[in-house]
């Protein structure tokens, strides 16, 4: 049996960070807007890191994970806001007695 080739740590720190995996992490931290732009660099980098062997998975996984907290956290800051202003959904104004 042949054991699979695993390059030593020496030829893995060799490997350059893949740049789109550092702007998917630093722009998820800017808000909604650095949200979107941190997503969709973050699935570029996945791509590239496996495509040319780059480093920086984890960091392209954290930006991701991060625009998706941001998304989630509008999208209910949204809700609770429609919510206590009187406004349904649909857009109707809800009249209390």
């Amino acid at each position: 049996m042949t054991q699979p080739y695993v390059p030593d740590m020496a030829q893995q720190a060799n490997r350059p960070v893949c740049v789109a995996a550092v702007v998917s992490a630093v722009a998820s931290l800017f808000g909604l807007p650095g949200a979107i732009v941190g997503a969709v660099s973050g699935v570029v980098a996945l791509r590239q890191i496996a495509r040319e062997g780059m480093r920086g998975k984890a960091l392209a996984w954290t930006g991701i994970a991060i625009s998706g907290l941001w998304v989630i956290a509008s999208g209910l800051a949204v809700i609770v806001l429609l919510a206590a202003s009187g406004h349904t959904v649909s857009g109707s104004v809800v009249v209390h007695p």
